[in-house]
């Protein structure tokens, strides 16, 4: 587990391939695991999984980021918490990795817009459409 120091805090941030253990993320056919870049916050409930998707196109293999899962309880604070469970959109310019990452500079990037005012949480479906429950948008 690697570390990342942000605002003062200490976040703690890995890249696994092929897990199991985040079966929100998964799409249908998926079995073999998928690639997760996971970043929380020891001692609070800042606790999440975002999925790495590759892509084949004319230019190239391309890696980027796909929905984000909520696993902790207090995300992205504690008094403005989203559900654990729920997937979100990142925002867009998050979305692309270059070829060296994820690393310690795309956690910081994440964490800052999590905290920032700016943040919106948009509910996604595992293949980062908009969620639609029961003939409506969620709210979260």
């Amino acid at each position: 587990m690697a570390t990342a120091i942000i605002a003062g805090r200490t976040f703690e941030w890995s890249f696994v391939t092929n897990t199991n253990e985040f079966k929100p993320l998964e799409r249908f056919g998926d079995s073999a695991g998928v690639d997760v870049l996971r970043i929380s916050l020891p001692g609070t409930g800042f606790d999440v999984a975002i999925r790495v998707l590759t892509g084949q196109y004319s230019d190239g293999t391309h890696r980027y980021l796909g929905p984000l899962l909520v696993v902790g309880s207090e995300f992205p604070a504690e008094q403005h918490a989203v559900p654990v469970g729920n997937m979100l959109a990142l925002r867009p310019k998050l979305v692309s990795l270059a070829p060296d990452e994820p690393n310690a500079a795309t956690v910081e990037r994440i964490v800052q817009w999590c905290w920032s005012p700016r943040f919106k949480a948009v509910r996604v479906n595992s293949s980062g459409g908009r969620w639609v429950g029961y003939g409506r948008e969620a709210a979260i």
